[in-house]
């Protein structure tokens, strides 16, 4: 997995400093953090028969576990709190484009992309998508948005707002323009199904977004993931660990 083991893994402090101020600390020095997050979700999962659903361990551990832990291990090394929200909140979206990258490898063509092509992009140069794919059907781009809001406890959700639906859209001009649809036939076909996906662990803000939106970008939420039942497949994080380890 590229967000695992390549130069660029996610797993590396340099692609979770966000901006923030915090030096003197190795490059390996939130691995486990992300090996505790992932063997937390094994252990929610190989627990189904506690009808524990997946999308609910999920928000948990992202909201207080892991990241909870993450931010007492930061307070150790900076007193800056802005600076450490800013290493926590792209500890938490790291860990969704983790697990978006293994669900995407090995249930992607429920949501029409071909295997083997779910590819992430260079976390320093991402525009507006953390991955690209290629449509099961043509073989043309299709762009992936990956997002794992904050849950508030008042509110138990942080809805995804119409800037990102947006951004998506934006996506679609830009690789029109830059030369990645370059057969005038390509045209016709690229504009007949949605694009750019939105992979969320939380729910858009209305119903009607996703529908305004839904000819050219489509909304994979917390209800169609929570469809996989993630929760009955235990191998799935398994998988991860070994490649952490």
């Amino acid at each position: 997995m590229k967000t695992l083991s390549s130069d660029k893994s996610l797993l590396l402090w340099r692609q979770n400093m966000n901006g923030s101020n915090i030096s003197n600390v190795s490059e390996d020095f939130l691995r486990e953090d992300y090996r505790e997050a992932f063997k937390k979700l094994d252990g929610y999962a190989e627990a189904a028969g506690l009808k524990v659903k997946f999308i609910d361990a999920w928000q948990k551990i992202c909201n207080h576990e892991a990241c909870g832990d993450v931010r007492a291990k930061l307070q150790t090394k900076s007193s800056d709190a802005e600076s450490i929200e800013n290493v926590v909140n792209k500890f938490r979206g790291n860990l969704g484009e983790i697990l978006a990258e293994k669900v995407f490898e090995l249930f992607g063509t429920q949501w029409d992309v071909k295997p083997g092509s779910y590819d992430t992009v260079d976390p320093q140069n991402e525009k507006f998508i953390d991955a690209q794919a290629a449509h099961i059907a043509d073989g043309l781009p299709v762009g992936v948005q990956v997002k794992n809001y904050t849950v508030h406890s008042k509110t138990h959700r942080n809805p995804v707002k119409w800037e990102t639906f947006i951004k998506s859209m934006a996506m679609n001009s830009y690789w029109c323009t830059d030369v990645k649809i370059v057969k005038p036939e390509d045209f016709a076909r690229f504009f007949q199904v949605p694009r750019q996906y939105i992979f969320s662990f939380t729910p858009a803000a209305f119903n009607l977004l996703t529908e305004e939106y839904a000819g050219s970008v489509r909304f994979i939420g917390p209800d169609e993931i929570g469809k996989l039942g993630l929760e009955n497949k235990p191998y799935v994080f398994k998988q991860i660990l070994d490649e952490i380890a």
